[in-house]
């Protein structure tokens, strides 16, 4: 005889049995993506065990355009060593008073700088790298400067009085 508990297990028994089918499907089914996460994983990221034979980075070139800002009595650049190259100078005058940015080739960083009688710099007894016309206050300009050969320069603004108030800098440019 079938107590009425054993008839409800038995007729339990197929919808049990349809879960279970279910619930394997299903954990097969995440199986086989877990599988093809990891074989992508592998195939886009090699292990760092692997050998390849890419070539190393190349250097990164550098900034083609420098910012200079001259105020009273000083030069700001928002870069002083330099890859050699051609480059972009963006000179804006935020001081009070009209300025100039000029720029001469070194023979050392410590190289003495001439001064003429009043003690501005004597400009024809260096190489120049760079000149331009004098910024009013507000003004702006744009110039390409040649640093092709790498060394020491001085950026300054040699207006009367300027350099000796210590309106200058000096630049690295190396290969």
């Amino acid at each position: 005889m079938i107590t009425e508990e054993h008839a409800t297990t038995e007729q339990q028994s197929p919808e049990i049995a349809r879960m279970l089918r279910r619930d394997v499907r299903t954990v097969g089914l995440i199986a086989l993506v877990m599988a093809i996460v990891v074989v992508i994983g592998v195939l886009t990221h090699p292990s760092s065990h692997a050998r390849t034979t890419a070539a190393p980075a190349a250097p990164v070139a550098p900034s083609a355009t420098v910012s200079a800002v001259l105020s009273e009595w000083h030069i700001g650049l928002d870069q002083t060593t330099l890859q050699t190259g051609h480059y972009t100078f963006n000179i804006d005058n935020t001081g009070t008073i009209e300025h100039e940015l000029i720029a001469f080739k070194l023979s050392s960083p410590s190289q003495t700088i001439p001064l003429d009688k009043a003690g501005d710099v004597n400009e024809d007894a260096l190489t120049s790298a760079t000149d331009g016309e004098n910024l009013v206050p507000g003004g702006t300009q744009t110039r390409t400067v040649d640093l092709t050969a790498p060394g020491a320069y001085i950026f300054m603004c040699n207006i009367a009085g300027h350099y000796h108030n210590g309106m200058h800098v000096i630049v690295t440019v190396t290969r």
